[in-house]
């Protein structure tokens, strides 16, 4: 079958298991820790600089949005952060429609969390055509070196992506053994979403589903780089484009050490969006 052209949509034949799509996608920080009026920068994902649907930085009551990603020579995007704070960087990649043989699409249901989820529902053709809707979030302090952390409302504001992670806490403060509430937005359904946390050194993992409200519930085990992710996945019935969609998003920031003086977790929401 011939998959239409239109302006957000990339048709890819998904051959082998090393695709990038078949990658869990979160962004990269060139630093977790930055001066106020250094450079924050941020590693997208490969080939998302060319379907960036929207990027943005905000920290200290400012944002800045952006259509397009200018990477560095190293795969970068960067924002001079004005003053301490967390600075949450954010991107949509544009949806995108890849396909896949049967044994392929296995493999990316292994490879994103989505096997056992409702493997019946899915089709079972020659070849699998899947929209992905991705949405990543990063936090990367901006304090000087001998300045504690401390809770930020801008780590814990609503972004309005299409698919997110909103931690309830800020969790580059909260105290290791801490549970961590996140929200499910953008999900097929938020309630009863599954959310996995992800140490990215050790490997040390937590699982939660969230509740009625979509809220899940992590336990950060131990500081460093975490990345929590939600996947939600469903076959379609006379959609022109797609068979299966699957909505992805990615939360990812450095809890804090040990040796950091780490201090209770603020309540401020900190609403706002696009």
């Amino acid at each position: 079958m011939t998959l239409p052209l239109l302006p957000l949509l990339v048709a890819a034949s998904l051959a082998a298991a090393d695709d990038p799509a078949f990658d869990a996608p979160h962004l990269t920080p060139v630093s977790w820790r930055v001066a106020p009026g250094e450079a924050v920068g941020a590693v997208l994902p490969p080939d998302a600089a060319d379907d960036v649907e929207w990027l943005f930085f905000r920290a200290a009551g400012r944002q800045e949005n952006r259509d397009a990603a200018t990477p560095d020579a190293d795969g970068a995007v960067s924002f001079v952060a004005p003053a301490t704070d967390c600075c949450l960087i954010g991107l949509d990649r544009r949806p995108r429609v890849v396909t896949m043989d049967p044994a392929a699409f296995v493999r990316f249901q292994l490879r994103r969390g989505i096997a056992g989820r409702a493997p019946d529902s899915f089709p079972r053709t020659e070849t699998i055509r899947v929209r992905l809707v991705e949405s990543m979030k990063l936090l990367v302090r901006v304090a000087p070196e001998d300045v504690s952390p401390v809770p930020s409302a801008t780590a814990q504001s609503k972004t309005g992506q299409a698919v997110e992670l909103r931690p309830l806490a800020d969790p580059t403060t909260v105290p290791i053994g801490s549970v961590l509430p996140v929200k499910v937005y953008g999900a097929f359904d938020p309630a009863g979403a599954i959310v996995v946390a992800r140490q990215l050194e050790s490997g040390a993992r937590a699982r939660s589903t969230a509740d009625g409200d979509g809220v899940a519930r992590v336990t950060l085990s131990e500081g460093g780089p975490w990345s929590v992710t939600t996947v939600d996945a469903r076959a379609l019935r006379g959609d022109e484009e797609a068979d299966v969609e699957v909505r992805w998003a990615s939360l990812t920031f450095h809890a804090v050490d040990a040796e950091e003086t780490a201090t209770p977790p603020s309540n401020a929401s900190g609403e706002g969006e696009r």
